[in-house]
């Protein structure tokens, strides 16, 4: 796949410093409960430095509930399809609504000898959308996604 890096690494803070780039020092995982045909952790990683870095690593091994793989198409559980994504379609200084951004893809880690598939992401900033009653924050989304799809 381009422009994806991917790591084997079993450590946590040597996998997440080789995808980030720099010392990590400690990190903390927690899961996000609103994950749904995926486990999704959000992690804050502190590096070496003293800077801190919040991730989201969304778990693409197939550990969804069997009721949910039985409603879901089964395209929904390709594993390579949302990184493809990151890498291609959402990657480039073009891509976002305004002068937000898409989150960036970090790359994936695999840990050796783990069922583990963890795609990692840049935590974006701010409210998730289905928080906001903001309208023109919808409108907005709404816009860039049509777009998206144009292109």
């Amino acid at each position: 796949m381009t422009g994806l890096r991917v790591c084997t690494e079993p450590d946590p803070l040597e996998a997440l410093g080789s995808l980030i780039g720099a010392a990590v020092a400690r990190v903390v995982l927690r899961p996000l409960p609103e994950a749904t045909t995926a486990e999704i952790d959000l992690a804050v990683v502190e590096l070496a430095d003293g800077s801190v870095i919040d991730l989201v690593l969304k778990d693409l091994g197939h550990r969804a509930s069997s009721a949910r793989r039985r409603v879901t198409p089964p395209f929904v559980h390709d594993a390579e399809r949302e990184p493809w994504a990151y890498a291609t379609v959402l990657s480039g200084p073009d891509v976002g609504p305004d002068e937000r951004q898409v989150p960036r893809s970090l790359g994936r880690w695999r840990p050796s000898g783990g069922a583990a598939d963890w795609l990692v992401l840049e935590r974006a900033a701010g409210t998730q959308l289905r928080y906001t009653d903001d309208r023109r924050a919808w409108r907005d989304a709404g816009r860039w996604l049509g777009a998206l799809h144009r292109d």
